[in-house]
C-alpha cells in the first residue's frame, strides 16, 4: 500500500476519530492562546511556560461536513502537487480515475472512484475527499462534477496554425481537434 492510499484512509478516519477537534474547539484553543499571549499579569517566563503547556493541549482539526447532496466531505491540507496521485500505482489499482477538467495543472486535479463511491480533489494544497454512501449518492456527485467542470478535455491536437490560435488567440486557422473524456465511465453501476 502506498503513502497516497494510506493518506486517503487516514482522511476517512477523521469522520469518527475522537482525538480531533471540531473547528469550534480549535477556535476556543486559539482564543486561549491569545489570552495567555497578551496577559499583562504574567511575566515573560510565566507566559512561556503557560504557552508551552497550552500548546501540548492542541489537536488536529476535524474538517468534516455533509454537502447538499448528502455526501460526507473531508478536508485536509498538504503542500505538494497533483503528480503525487497521478503517478501512484496503488491509487490507480484501487480504481481511481482522473476526471479531466479545463483547470488541470500541477496544482489542481480531480479523481473519482466508481468502485468505492468516492471523489478526490487536490487544489493548491487543499485535499477534499467526498465519501458517498451508495451508488445513487455517488452518481449525483459525478453529475454535479460534470455540470460544474463542463466537458474538460484529455488533450488537444493541432497543427502549427492551430497552435498559434491556442497560444496567442490568433484567428482560428489550421487544424485543432479536442479529445474529450467519455464521462459515462465515471458513473457507478454502468458497464463499460
Amino acid at each position: 500500500m502506498s503513502k497516497v492510499t494510506d493518506e486517503l484512509r487516514r482522511m476517512e478516519t477523521d469522520v469518527t476519530n475522537p482525538d480531533m477537534w471540531t473547528e469550534t474547539e480549535a477556535e476556543q484553543w486559539a482564543k486561549e492562546y491569545w489570552r495567555i499571549r497578551w496577559d499583562k499579569t504574567l511575566t515573560e517566563e510565566q507566559k512561556t511556560e503557560a504557552l508551552a503547556a497550552h500548546d501540548k493541549l492542541g489537536k488536529p482539526v476535524r474538517k468534516v461536513h455533509v454537502n447538499d447532496l448528502g455526501n460526507t466531505v473531508i478536508r485536509r491540507f498538504r503542500s505538494t502537487d497533483r503528480y503525487r496521485w497521478d503517478f501512484d500505482d496503488d491509487f490507480r489499482a484501487e480504481g481511481w480515475l482522473q476526471f479531466d477538467t479545463d483547470q488541470d495543472a500541477w496544482y489542481f486535479g480531480v479523481w473519482v472512484n466508481p468502485k468505492t463511491f468516492k471523489t478526490f480533489t487536490y487544489a493548491e494544497g487543499d485535499l477534499t475527499l467526498v465519501v458517498c454512501s451508495d451508488a445513487e449518492h455517488y452518481n449525483a456527485e459525478i453529475k454535479h462534477a460534470c455540470e460544474f467542470y463542463g466537458q474538460g478535455f484529455e488533450f488537444i491536437a493541432c497543427d502549427m496554425e492551430g497552435a498559434a490560435h491556442l497560444l496567442i488567440g490568433a484567428q482560428p486557422k489550421g487544424q485543432i481537434e479536442v479529445f474529450r473524456q467519455n464521462r459515462s465511465q465515471f458513473f457507478a453501476g454502468i458497464e463499460q
